[in-house]
């Protein structure tokens, strides 16, 4: 509490009366906590609480944020579950945390990107392959076949989801604000061709790790950017800086972020009442030269397409909505004729969305996967 509270004042000593103050939106406690181990331990939450009400006290118009890690891998944490991590969210809102970020968890494989759909019969290996590599690493003996059912008890976008409906309920119940952040892992766990050697100081990376690429990146901002306000990453050097040997890299992930800065990312869809009208959420959208193209079997399980350009589109619609300032909104007419219809009891039932630019020519990486409008 003492290195705390000098640490503040130093801040407040130096740069209060200079124009960089107005800049600060708050502190950071870089102390990380496991928000989904288990019921928070009341040290670990009183000691929070403590920090919290110090930065309020002697900052009172900044933010205090925090970033615990969650942890859904079931070989790490075999009692793992989405409500065990928002209640804990929770807690942590409740003394006084103003921003939680929490560790998506895919870089250090203790998440995973996957749909419903995917969970219990299609294999880690087939979607992520390096997200095996990692589990591998960490547990010996994960087979080759292992299914999305078998290592997680949920995937990062259901953790989010669930994280955003804690939001609500925390301000609608509880009259308690609280902002949910995304902390992207710009690293795989992995040990083969790290960015940097380890920095035993404690000036740098603490650990070896591998840098990840834009496609990953773009998969994070897929299936969770739609539920945050902001993006934050760990970490800027070396992860994004660095193009290690012995590798395909040809430059680093920033250079390759700027490169392919307006390529579209869909992040969330939601059909009408009716089930002919879609609304898109994403990055590098709101344009009218983003086409949608859906595709989906019907009863027989002939398979059917068709592609829509947008009736509406909003580029301000993260702005106005609390969340990242560069997601927009697309509007596409789009009723699935003939109706999407689940072919057998037991087969996946869903329609594949995809955006591309016909300006640029640049198709979305990642397609969502969307239940059909039948489906509700």
């Amino acid at each position: 509490m003492e290195l705390t509270r000098r640490a503040i004042n130093s801040y407040y000593t130096r740069y209060a009366k200079t124009d960089a103050w107005t800049t600060l939106g708050g502190v950071y406690q870089s102390f990380e906590t496991c928000i989904g181990c288990g019921d928070l331990m009341d040290e670990l939450t009183t000691g929070y609480q403590k920090i919290a009400e110090l930065a309020h006290a002697m900052l009172p118009d900044k933010k205090f944020v925090v970033s615990p890690y969650s942890d859904l891998n079931l070989a790490q944490f075999d009692i793992a579950t989405l409500e065990m991590n928002k209640e804990n969210f929770k807690a942590l809102a409740r003394i006084g945390c103003d921003v939680i970020a929490p560790q998506e968890g895919r870089g250090t494989g203790k998440g995973a990107y996957f749909y419903p759909q995917w969970q219990n019969d299609t294999e880690i290996k087939m979607v992520d392959p390096a997200l095996l590599l990692i589990l591998q690493y960490l547990t010996a003996g994960t087979p080759d076949n292992i299914t999305f059912s078998e290592r997680f008890a949920g995937s990062a976008r259901q953790m989010y989801q669930t994280f955003a409906a804690a939001v609500e309920e925390l301000s609608t119940d509880e009259g308690v604000k609280v902002e949910l952040w995304l902390n992207f892992e710009a690293f795989e766990y992995l040990r083969d061709t790290p960015c940097l050697p380890v920095d035993r100081m404690g000036n740098g990376m603490a650990e070896i790790l591998q840098r990840t690429s834009k496609s990953r990146a773009d998969w994070s901002l897929t299936e969770q950017g739609a539920y945050v306000s902001h993006v934050i990453s760990f970490a800027w050097d070396a992860d994004y800086l660095c193009v290690p040997a012995g590798t395909d890299y040809t430059m680093s992930l920033a250079d390759e972020i700027y490169a392919d800065f307006d390529r579209p990312i869909a992040s969330d869809a939601s059909w009408d009442a009716a089930g002919s009208t879609l609304t898109l959420h994403g990055f590098n959208i709101a344009s009218s030269s983003v086409q949608l193209r859906l595709q989906w079997t019907d009863t027989e399980g002939a398979a059917h397409a068709k592609t829509v350009t947008p009736a509406g589109t909003d580029a301000q619609w993260g702005t106005h909505n609390g969340r990242p300032a560069l997601m927009g909104e697309a509007t596409y007419i789009a009723p699935l004729k003939p109706t999407p219809t689940k072919p057998t009891p037991t087969s996946n039932w869903y329609v594949i969305a995809t955006v591309t630019d016909t300006r640029t020519g640049k198709q979305a990486l990642h397609p969502l996967l969307l239940d059909p409008p039948t489906a509700k």
